[in-house]
């Protein structure tokens, strides 16, 4: 039997980030990586990243941004 503290899992947030987050200056600008080779997001923890995601749909004012977890592991 597996037990939860065994498993391992990420989660992905598919999201349109506004662009005065992406363009503001100072420590809490967010900054898209490419895809697979995202950037550490200043305001979560560590290894966090922000990357770009062709499947999302963003309008004016808005940048596609996919919210890529670490590997996470446990209940």
């Amino acid at each position: 039997m597996i037990e939860a503290r065994q498993l391992t899992f990420g989660v992905e947030i598919e999201t349109v980030a506004p662009d005065h987050l992406v363009r503001q200056e100072g420590g809490l600008r967010l900054r898209i990586g490419p895809r697979h080779r995202g950037i550490q997001v200043p305001y979560l923890p560590v290894g966090w990243r922000a990357e770009q995601d062709c499947s999302i749909a963003a309008d004016h004012g808005g940048h596609a941004c996919e919210i890529v977890s670490p590997i996470l592991q446990g209940p």
